[in-house]
């Protein structure tokens, strides 16, 4: 057994030696290779030019020279003179009698750089040297996939193959118990320490030029191969208490991000990488935030001290995962909210550690920091102080949302938030983008704050407003970015309004006490015109200072607006919002300022948001699975023609106001959500509730026809107006109404029967304002339709045509039912009934074939082939089902000769299959 053991003991050792003596002893090969192939790459590019100027010499030339003598000929020398010895030395140029020129050899090196001496310039004349092309610069040699699956590759390989080594060694040795656990731990630790000792042999004696990656990817293997070791001694084996080896994980981060500086930016992820997994490692009965939070940050400023010495900041993103990741777990645990002074302190650290390391950047920069660069260009280190500062803002974001808005993570953001509005003061150039993001979650925040206190919301709302708007309005005086500036002191000034409004005070209080809100946008409004009047001149680009009014000119109509509708009533700004877009359209139209596009975007999306709101209300939306926290709006069905009809209208205004060349995408929009918002709220209009439809036909009746009737006048603006984006929203619109009217009204009966109470006597009933008059309706939007000549358009229209011949074909069907059930269309189906279903059924097919053929319709005529056809089936199969014997083999043979009969007469009379050509009935319309 002990020779067993030792046995195993030698194999283990050869398995961690070996390869690290193999892959030392191969480095030299390796560098040879290297050294090989590099020379390679260079004689290759040194051919190929010299090539490339051969082809050029020998190009043809156009030669301009004088005319020669009559009495003098040209004479072309048989052959380039020999080269003279070595010994003779080379001698000048010379020129023959018949003035050709004589190039002797010249130096190797000057034949290689200068085109205009080389064998191969020998019999060229003075005038063709001077043409010979310059030598072309050397191209930049590709990528070398050889040399990268020869040389880097293998060594990854290497490392990788190593540490599998390793793994599998611990593997057999427990499989196999041969080895006692503090042996196995003892064997990692010394193959950890071969690692690194290998690393820094390879670092020292090794010249070529892959030395460096194999140097640090035997350093990573060893900080690897300890953290391994610290996880074994302390969790599998118990060797060590769970703290000693936290302790000495702890202390491997520490140690690789050391040697990193030495054995590079591999070795520090590594270490990095090992350091953040070490407390989900290492369990703990009792865990402590201060301990967690204390311990990321010391790994945080370990790895950007290390970015700051060495610049390694294309890494300082991976870094970043870490303490999102970290975040993101502590916030799922039960009971995270009680050490929030620890997560408070953590997320301001990030941002704070990213931004000392970065100081001697930004603080020297002259333009601003964004994620494409500044001083210097450097935009790795520009990138990682944004990803910290928005990680921090959408970690307090999301600690808020974790602990339904717990004060003292509103503590924290208001903390967090001073702080970096405070460096954007003392830095205006360089860091003026960073406080955009704590205002953007903050903002978000206070959306969602659905149980917010007033008194709580009375405090901090305020001061979150003076915080960001003193930041506005120093990025506005100063003139560095005017359009931004401007639209953050208008963002500003109406988000907080509004919120205050909503969250501090709440509806009911403006209500109470309309006059005070009212003075206070309309403070505001006279703040914002005195901040145009005193900084709007000062801007020099013509085009900015209009975006700028444009900006802060909207949002002092917005002020205004909502004085009056506070005077009025502020349920009612919906309605404002919209008017608000027509009015900056009228603008628009007569001044061309293209950023009141924008200003109207921005209304339209405020519009559409308090619209949720009262859709909320109105119970639409939880029928979605969408429940939004506010309704700042009536219900809908309260007030459908200012919150929906009159809006509608408005947006259509605004988008014949706003086009100004036939396509325009932003006129587009315009139009389409006038149109929907029209169409919903002539939906609202005609009693439609989330819970149900009380009366099917009475509320299609107050719903399909007003529908239509909007369809088809927007089918008419838009052909007749050139507006295709009407023409295809009024399409839509008509085939979501016949879509609606199929799964209210029409599918059911065939239900066989539902429980409809029809008012009105049989025919003359609700159903001919339910299907009739719609049912003509979609027959004349068909029509319409189909005169287009596009195919795939022409073809809905036949769709439609269709349609509304099923639906008056439907209004027959319920008539009868409706004659013989008049109660509720409950009941059993007589013969007598039967029969008359049958009878209706060719009466209708015949009255489409006589309305067909006198409008000469093709459609109509094949459509009551249909009819008739199916009535037949019905006479034959459902109504002389009773029949037995003889008399049912006479029914199938009748319904048979009445197949071939209707055929016959279809194909004849209809269709004018078999008549001459002069016979053929005229074509379908």
């Amino acid at each position: 057994m002990d020779g067993l053991v030792a046995f195993a003991v030698l194999l283990g050792a050869f398995y961690l030696i070996a390869p690290i003596v193999a892959l030392v002893m191969a480095v030299g090969q390796s560098g040879r290779v290297a050294r090989l192939a590099s020379e390679n790459a260079s004689l290759r590019v040194r051919l190929e030019n010299l090539e490339r100027r051969a082809l050029s010499a020998a190009a043809p030339q156009t030669v301009e020279t004088p005319p020669p003598a009559e009495s003098q000929d040209i004479v072309r020398p048989a052959a380039a003179p020999a080269a003279p010895a070595a010994s003779e030395g080379a001698p000048p140029p010379t020129s023959d009698a018949e003035g050709e020129v004589d190039i002797g050899d010249q130096d190797g090196d000057e034949e290689e750089d200068d085109p205009t001496h080389g064998e191969w310039a020998e019999g060229l004349t003075e005038a063709e040297l001077d043409l010979a092309p310059p030598t072309p610069p050397k191209p930049r040699p590709p990528f070398d996939w050889e040399r990268f699956i020869g040389v880097r590759l293998p060594v990854w390989l290497g490392a990788l193959a190593l540490s599998l080594a390793g793994f599998f060694f611990v593997r057999y040795s427990i499989e196999a118990g041969l080895l006692t656990p503090a042996f196995r731990v003892f064997a990692a630790l010394l193959a950890a320490f071969g690692f690194l000792v290998g690393a820094e042999v390879v670092r020292r004696r090794v010249t070529a030029d892959n030395g460096p990656a194999i140097a640090a990817a035997l350093a990573a293997a060893g900080v690897a191969t300890l953290f391994a070791t610290a996880y074994l001694a302390s969790v599998v084996y118990d060797l060590v208490p769970l703290s000693a080896g936290f302790v000495a994980m702890a202390a491997t981060t520490v140690i690789g991000i050391g040697i990193a500086l030495v054995f590079g930016r591999t070795v520090a992820i590594v270490g990095m990488l090992g350091g953040y997994v070490t407390p989900a490692l290492i369990p703990s009965d009792q865990p402590s935030a201060a301990v967690l939070f204390g311990y990321l940050t010391a790994i945080l400023i370990g790895m950007f001290v290390v970015i700051r010495l060495k610049n390694w900041w294309n890494i300082g993103l991976v870094v970043l995962l870490g303490p999102a990741a970290w975040v993101v777990a502590w916030s799922t645990l039960p009971g995270f909210e009680a050490d929030h002074v620890w997560g408070t302190a953590f997320l301001i650290s990030i941002a704070v550690v990213v931004l000392v390391a970065a100081h001697p950047t930004w603080s020297a920069a002259r333009q601003p920091l964004a994620t494409t660069g500044m001083a210097g260009d450097n935009r790795a280190e520009a990138q990682t102080v944004v990803a910290a500062v928005v990680l921090s803002s959408l970690g307090f974001l999301m600690l808020l949302s974790q602990s339904g808005f717990a004060m003292p993570f509103w503590q924290g953001m208001l903390a967090y938030s001073g702080l970096i509005v405070a460096l954007a003061f003392a830095a205006p150039v360089a860091l003026r983008h960073l406080p955009l993001a704590p205002l953007a979650a903050t903002a978000l925040a206070i959306l969602g704050w659905d149980n917010s206190e007033p008194e709580a919301a009375a405090v901090l709302i305020p001061i979150f407003a003076a915080m960001f708007g003193f930041f506005a309005l120093d990025q506005f005086r100063r003139m560095q970015a005017p359009v931004l500036a401007a639209g953050t002191v208008a963002f500003v000034a109406l988000f907080f309004y509004l919120a205050g409004l909503g969250k501090a005070a709440g509806w009911q209080a403006a209500l109470d006490e309309p006059h005070l809100w009212a003075l206070g946008a309309l403070v505001l409004a006279v703040g914002l015109l005195a901040l145009l009047w005193r900084f709007g001149p000062a801007i020099a680009d013509e085009a900015e200072r209009d975006r700028v009014y444009a900006i802060l000119g909207s949002a002092v109509t917005a002020f205004v607006s909502l004085v009056i509708v506070l005077e009025l009533d502020p349920l009612y700004y919906p309605a404002a919002a919209a008017l608000q877009v027509v009015g900056l359209a009228y603008v628009h139209r007569r001044t061309g300022v293209g950023a009141l596009r924008i200003v109207a975007t921005w209304l339209s999306a405020i519009y559409a948001l308090l619209i949720l709101g009262a859709v909320n209300a109105n119970g639409f939306a939880s029928a979605l699975g969408f429940d939004p926290a506010y309704a700042f709006t009536p219900s809908l069905s309260d007030a459908p023609w200012v919150l929906l009809i009159l809006p509608g209208l408005a947006f259509l205004g605004a988008g014949y106001l706003f086009r100004r060349q036939p396509a325009d995408t932003f006129a587009d929009c315009l139009d389409v959500g006038g149109l929907a918002l029209a169409a919903f709220g002539l939906l609202v209009l005609g009693g439609v509730d989330s819970v149900a439809l009380a009366s099917a036909h009475g509320t299609v009746a107050r719903i399909a026809l007003p529908e239509l009737a909007l369809a088809a006048a927007a089918l008419y603006v838009g052909r007749r107006w050139q507006r295709p984006t009407f023409y295809l929203s009024g399409l839509g619109l008509a085939v979501l109404t016949v879509l609606g009217m199929a799964v209210t009204a029409v599918l059911p009966l065939y239900t066989f029967w539902p429980g409809y109470e029809l008012m009105g006597p049989p025919v003359f009933n609700i159903a001919l304002l339910s299907l009739g008059l719609p049912a003509l309706a979609l027959l004349a939007i068909g029509w319409f339709v189909r005169q287009d000549g596009r195919t795939t358009i022409a073809r809905t229209g036949i769709g439609l045509s269709i349609a509304a011949v099923s639906v008056l074909f439907t209004l027959m069907v319920l008539d009868i039912r409706h004659a013989f059930h008049p109660l509720d269309l409950q009941g059993l189906t007589s013969d007598a009934e039967s029969y008359t279903y049958s009878i209706g059924m060719l009466a209708f097919g015949a009255a489409l074939l006589i309305i067909g053929v006198a409008i000469q319709n093709l459609g109509a005529r094949a459509l009551s082939f249909v009819f008739v056809l199916a009535a037949t089936i019905k006479v034959f199969l459902f109504d002389a089902a009773d029949l037995e014997g003889l008399w049912r083999v006479l029914s199938f043979l009748g319904m048979g000769l009445s197949f071939l009969a209707i055929s016959w007469l279809y194909a004849r009379f209809v269709f004018g299959l078999g008549r001459k050509p002069d016979q053929q009935p005229s074509p379908a319309t």
